[in-house]
């Protein structure tokens, strides 16, 4: 409930907390929302990103194999992708399953095939897009996410990576500032 009022309500929300603050410091929490909003449209569209792309390949996998199904264990493999950490397993498993109605041979290679292909899109393609998004190289992103997910688990490793961003963002715009006063400050 607590969700819908906050986007029912925004604007007023917005007005309220900015006449909490002092006028000048309206200017930097308007950048600071902003940064936080257009970080996660950019996470959010990289996680709409895997859905597509592992809705299509499985779609083609299953194809050419002669599977079953094909379009809509395809549509929930794409929707499975969207969440993070298990998603993509999931997203594997159930055409595997289906194609094991087949032959075990069919459904080791649907498995192996998608797995070399989910490997692709989450490991190379997807820290490049969210790498460019964010101005980081795709390593630093992978390492955010082990990072995100050794400190606090699934909700650390949803939320590295936008964090991350956020931060980087923050300390390239707010970081500059502090050390050009802190060094004017020194001389």
């Amino acid at each position: 409930t607590l969700s819908f009022y906050f986007i029912i309500d925004q604007e007023q929300i917005n007005r309220e907390f900015f006449n909490l603050l002092p006028s000048d410091w309206h200017e930097t929490l308007r950048f600071t929302q902003k940064v936080v909003n257009d970080t996660f449209v950019s996470f959010f569209r990289v996680q709409f990103f895997y859905g597509i792309a592992t809705a299509l390949v499985t779609w083609v996998v299953m194809m050419i194999f002669g599977t079953g199904f094909a379009v809509s264990v395809a549509f929930i493999a794409g929707v499975f992708a969207i969440v993070p950490l298990v998603g993509p397993l999931l997203a594997v498993v159930l055409p595997v399953g289906i194609a094991l109605i087949g032959s075990s041979v069919e459904a080791l290679m649907v498995g192996i095939i998608l797995f070399v292909c989910q490997q692709v899109i989450f490991n190379v393609i997807g820290p490049k897009i969210l790498g460019k998004a964010f101005s980081l190289h795709p390593a630093i992103i992978l390492i955010s996410l082990l990072v995100g997910l050794k400190f606090a688990g699934a909700f650390g490793a949803v939320f590295a990576i936008p964090l991350l961003g956020i931060s980087v963002i923050m300390f390239r715009k707010f970081g500059v500032r502090i050390a050009t006063e802190l060094s004017k400050a020194r001389s």
